[in-house]
């Protein structure tokens, strides 16, 4: 059974933004096995556009990027989607950021790089609270 059919047999819907290419096709490569329905997304633009478009039940996302930086694109795609769970993500490490995260109700925050066992857990840690609120 995979970590999505756990979820009564709800097909969670991830968006991934990060501007790194590689590691975009590492956590989608990662996400799918599990069952979970990616899209990925290589700037902050393009996820809101996504989002505005579908509702997704979870966004992972680098803070540090070109133009706005994660705490903001959570912020904006709250707008268009209320209900969607964050994992923030940084290879900065920055107790200001870390508070930012926290104060904009952030599941979880991953410091890269990380082990793939544990980006899976913070994964299944915020499907399963959000469906717990969800229920």
């Amino acid at each position: 059974m995979n970590d999505a059919s756990a979820v009564q047999n709800k097909i969670i819907r991830i968006i991934v933004v990060d501007d790194d290419d590689i590691f975009l096709s590492l956590v989608q490569d990662t996400l799918e096995d599990s069952g979970y329905e990616i899209v990925l997304s290589g700037n902050c633009d393009q996820a809101l556009k996504s989002i505005k478009e579908k509702p997704f039940d979870l966004m992972i996302t680098d803070i540090r990027m070109p133009g706005l930086d994660g705490v903001e694109l959570a912020q904006r795609a709250r707008i268009s989607n209320p209900a969607i769970s964050v994992i923030f993500m940084t290879g900065y490490t920055n107790l200001s950021t870390a508070q930012d995260a926290v104060k904009e109700g952030a599941c979880d925050y991953i410091m890269k790089p990380f082990e793939l066992s544990e980006f899976r857990q913070a994964v299944r840690k915020a499907i399963s609270k959000k469906s717990n609120i969800d229920q």
